[in-house]
């Protein structure tokens, strides 16, 4: 069993974003006398602010385990999928500049009526991604063509993460997993 965290590191900037953008909306509200139109539009951005900072304090305390059995989010909205209950995966790209240089990446895994999201923040994420796709591939989970694209762009070739799971210890599987990459890059 492997533990992944969000380091804190990784949460600075949304808790200064935030913390910024829920000031800016409150401190209106409470010295100035506002329009109601103006009021409930600041309202309503000081509350998805809040609701900002709630998900990065969210993501703060979350410790994410993975091993043989499964994978499983600790903490506040915490999910488990077992691996051989997983029916969907989703591997999406976020960008914030125009030339797609910078940004994160979200990986959704559906099994059992439930849902477990990571971002790329959390340690480990491409060995988890890749595991992910090893048992999607294993399962019979169709993958779109974006989760396709997006797996390439980490390194990850699905049939060569499913050849990868063949025979990994219940631990050992991030060892394998990034054999595999290095080999597909050593490929490339």
């Amino acid at each position: 069993m492997t533990q992944h965290l969000y380091p804190p590191s990784a949460l600075v900037g949304d808790y200064v974003r935030g913390g910024i953008g829920f000031a800016l909306m409150v401190l209106p509200l409470a010295l100035l006398e506002l329009n109601t139109v103006v009021a409930v539009v600041f309202a309503c951005l000081a509350v998805m602010f809040a609701l900002h900072l709630l998900r990065t304090a969210q993501r703060q305390v979350t410790v994410v385990e993975a091993g043989g059995d499964g994978i499983v989010a600790r903490g506040p909205l915490g999910s488990a999928i077992r691996w051989d209950r997983l029916a969907g995966m989703r591997l999406k790209y976020f960008s914030t500049r125009r030339d797609r240089q910078q940004g994160w990446m979200t990986l959704t895994l559906r099994g059992d009526g439930r849902k477990l999201t990571l971002e790329s923040s959390l340690t480990g994420f491409d060995a988890i991604a890749e595991r992910s796709a090893a048992v999607a591939r294993t399962n019979g989970v169709e993958l779109d063509d974006t989760t396709l694209n997006n797996l390439s762009a980490l390194g990850i070739d699905p049939g060569e993460a499913a050849n990868a799971d063949d025979g990994a210890a219940d631990d050992d599987w991030i060892a394998v997993a990034k054999a595999a990459r290095d080999r597909a890059k050593d490929g490339a």
